[in-house]
């Protein structure tokens, strides 16, 4: 398993891959007025609890996850969450 930083280019091509997933992790009310497509809404403060729950509602094998928030620094913390299970890559956005 790796962690990656990646920029919005890069994120371009993980978003045309069919085991890659993309992670919201704005405030509800931010993912509501609008989010990148495809992404979906994690609450950062229970992601640790919910990953696989999260995973398991997929339907498509997760292999790739990419985090986001409006500044960094929450995507940067839930890295540690998401790279405990079992994937091969958890991309922090910046």
């Amino acid at each position: 398993m790796q962690i990656k930083i990646i920029s919005c280019e890069t994120l371009k091509e993980y978003m045309q891959r069919d085991d890659c997933i993309l992670l919201d992790l704005r405030e509800k009310a931010d993912y509501e007025q609008g989010h990148l497509p495809g992404a979906v809404y994690a609450d950062w403060e229970t992601l640790e609890q919910n990953i696989d729950t999260i995973l398991e509602q997929q339907e498509k094998e997760i292999r790739a996850i990419v985090l986001y928030c409006d500044r960094g620094n929450i995507s940067l913390i839930a890295v540690s969450y998401t790279h405990l299970r079992a994937h091969e890559t958890t991309l922090h956005l910046v």
